[in-house]
């Protein structure tokens, strides 16, 4: 008997919706105010502003950023890239 190899289906990640954005932030500002969930608010911000994946946010070092932009390097070609973030 062969066996087939399992059928995967890729579903595409979609952006969240401006209302999901909104409660989003609401929770961070409610959490901020809080004081021990203040760095957990600022990994949300960081994950929103910079598009870094859950795990290139936590490993990300504080080097990586200086003068309001986020050093990076793009995975395919090992290119530079400065991106700006907001105050």
């Amino acid at each position: 008997m062969l066996l087939k190899p399992p059928k995967v289906t890729h579903r595409p990640t979609l952006p969240f919706e401006d209302g999901d954005v909104g409660r989003i932030l609401k929770a961070v500002d409610v959490l901020s105010e809080w004081g021990s969930f203040g760095p957990k608010a600022a990994m949300v911000l960081l994950l929103r502003y910079s598009g870094l994946r859950m795990q290139d946010a936590a490993c990300l070092e504080r080097s990586r950023l200086k003068d309001g932009r986020l050093f990076l390097y793009t995975q395919k070609t090992g290119t530079p890239v400065y991106c700006p973030s907001p105050p």
